[in-house]
């Protein structure tokens, strides 16, 4: 057994406003966590957002603080997915950059991942998450 020891600080705090870039919804910080690496001595956090339960973010998953003129939205804003994504693996936890419109297999445990984060949020003011592990999803249906 390694005794582990580190210092870390992070720059937002738990019940902060911030935006999910892939999407433009702003949402709030509800937990944080903390991935120490052994080898290399890597430290990053982790975060679960309101709008998301049950997923954790990456530091690259959203910006804070929040700019406020990015707070408009008009009836015909048009939202383009990204064309890549970072996912976590619902299997392995590995997280990976993935294509932004499409499943991909996790290069480490050879499940499926799906581009998520690219519609978390609202799509065209209507579509909104319902996976379901027998159906997929309104995006990626399982045939």
């Amino acid at each position: 057994m390694q005794l582990a020891v580190f210092n870390a600080v992070c720059d937002v705090e738990i019940g902060d406003e911030v935006r999910i870039i892939f999407t433009g919804a702003t949402t709030e910080i509800v937990d944080i966590r903390t991935v120490h690496y052994l080898k290399d001595q890597r430290v990053e956090f982790e975060f679960k957002l309101a709008s998301v339960p049950g997923l954790w973010y990456t530091r690259k998953g959203f910006e804070y603080p929040v700019r406020l003129e990015r707070e408009i939205v008009t009836p015909s804003f048009k939202w383009v997915l990204p064309k890549t994504t970072f996912e976590g693996c619902a299997n392995c936890g590995n997280e990976v950059e993935i294509p932004g419109n499409e499943v991909s297999k996790c290069p480490k445990c050879q499940a499926e991942i799906f581009p998520c984060t690219t519609c978390y949020e609202q799509i065209d003011g209507d579509k909104v998450c319902d996976w379901d592990e027998g159906a997929g999803c309104w995006r990626f249906p399982k045939t």
